[in-house]
């Protein structure tokens, strides 16, 4: 569709720019969508889904048990833990990352890449 906006799924390897960031976040109203293997750490952003996020970094050797999904909002910084994809984790059925362990990974993860 012609109005549908553009997605940049791949893999983050270095801490976006300002630029970077804003052309990412166009397609969803200014947040990011993102997905990081809290064991290989290795973030991926940028899909209209989370789980083609996941589908690439487990194309790239994740497990998917290791792939868990949140939202950043670039203007405010906030951070959402909640995705689709979190709740299909054995001994997880829910949406937001609970664990803070997890949570505390995937905040740096969001501090290393996603922060001009």
């Amino acid at each position: 569709m012609a109005n549908e906006p553009e997605f940049d799924n791949r893999i983050i390897e270095k801490p976006l720019t300002k630029d970077e960031l804003e052309k990412m976040a166009k397609g969803h109203n200014g947040t990011i969508k993102l997905v990081a293997d809290i064991q290989r750490e290795r973030v991926a952003a940028g899909a209209k889904w989370h789980s083609g996020l996941r589908n690439l970094l487990v194309a790239e050797g994740s497990n998917p048990d290791d792939c868990w999904g949140a939202k950043i909002d670039i203007n405010s910084g906030g951070i959402v833990y909640e995705s689709q994809i979190n709740k299909e984790k054995p001994q997880h059925n829910a949406v937001e990352i609970k664990d803070d362990a997890v949570r505390k990974k995937m905040k740096l993860f969001i501090e290393r890449f996603f922060v001009p």
